[in-house]
């Protein structure tokens, strides 16, 4: 006999029930995980409100996935004035992309579809401004 581990089960008890509520319902399993994270965040509210007093709950505004381009360009210009060896392809291979990808990111090139990037993903910004051996916190929004 094999044995199942105590996580797996709670997992398939949790499952059932979730599908139970589902049925009961006439929705889905994940409308209903929405509803219950909706109702435990709304728990969490109560409770730092009734500890901490009103308005102590303070609801944050979600971080934005990309952000504009133009800031994270200036200052690579900058830092290659101010180190001449620092080129594209320098940068892109610190990077881990390929130079004609880098210039893309960054708006330097159009894309596959003919547009300029405007925004850059918050993660590539990152990766792009720490191969430059700058701060991230030296770019709004990073």
């Amino acid at each position: 006999m094999t044995a199942i581990a105590p996580t797996e089960i709670l997992k398939s008890i949790e499952q059932a029930e979730l599908e139970q509520m589902a049925a009961a319902l006439n929705t889905s399993v994940s409308r209903v995980r929405s509803m219950l994270a909706a109702t435990r965040e709304q728990q969490i509210r109560q409770d730092i409100e009734s500890q901490y007093g009103p308005g102590a709950y303070v609801e944050l505004e979600p971080v934005p996935d990309e952000i504009p381009v133009a800031p994270l360009v200036e200052r690579l210009r900058a830092e290659q004035r101010r180190d001449p060896l620092m080129s594209l392809r320098r940068l892109a291979s610190n990077v881990g992309m390929d130079k004609g990808d880098l210039m893309r990111a960054l708006g330097l090139k159009p894309r596959q579809d003919g547009r300029i990037s405007t925004t850059i993903r918050r993660d590539t910004a990152t990766r792009i401004i720490r191969a430059a051996g700058i701060a991230p916190c030296e770019i709004p929004d990073l």
